[in-house]
């Protein structure tokens, strides 16, 4: 809890002036070390920064070896057989989209507009004509879970 004696106007004003106005220094850090990454290392994209600060908090950390060994291994700390999947149905004018990595914006020709990553909706609008009858949720849900290198039909008539 905090407590402060509040004499007149000013300090009640003050008080809340500063309280509203404090910031999160956590976040702030978080902040900070993403920064001096993009800047030591312009050429990473988002995934390659995260990648980083996972290393960078790795060593920083005591664990044991049988820990060490399991994150050399790369295998999973946590497993699910239940997958969710967020499919954007608000207002095409209301969607979030997520803009191409730097290396896929390089590799675009300089002519060219589309800096936006496929979405559903995308992908779903440019489906076969043999998958017309498919609503977008069964779209979604036999796309995301197609592993086996199916086509889309043949997942369909499983």
């Amino acid at each position: 809890m905090d407590f402060q004696i509040i004499l007149d106007e000013y300090s009640c004003a003050t008080y809340v002036v500063e309280y509203v106005n404090k910031h999160n220094r956590g976040i702030s850090n978080l902040q900070r070390q993403i920064i001096d990454i993009m800047d030591e290392h312009p050429e990473f994209d988002n995934v390659d920064i995260t990648k980083k600060m996972s290393i960078d908090k790795l060593q920083s950390v005591e664990m044991p070896a049988q820990e060490a060994a399991w994150y050399l291994l790369r295998e999973p700390m946590a497993k699910s057989s239940v997958v969710s999947v967020y499919i954007p149905t608000v207002f095409p004018t209301e969607r979030a989209r997520i803009r191409k990595s730097m290396k896929e914006l390089e590799a675009l020709d300089d002519d060219c507009t589309n800096i936006w990553k496929e979405n559903w909706l995308d992908k779903y609008e440019k489906r076969p004509e043999e998958l017309r009858h498919v609503t977008l949720a069964q779209f979604v849900s036999k796309y995301y879970l197609n592993t086996k290198g199916l086509t889309l039909k043949e997942i369909l008539q499983e």
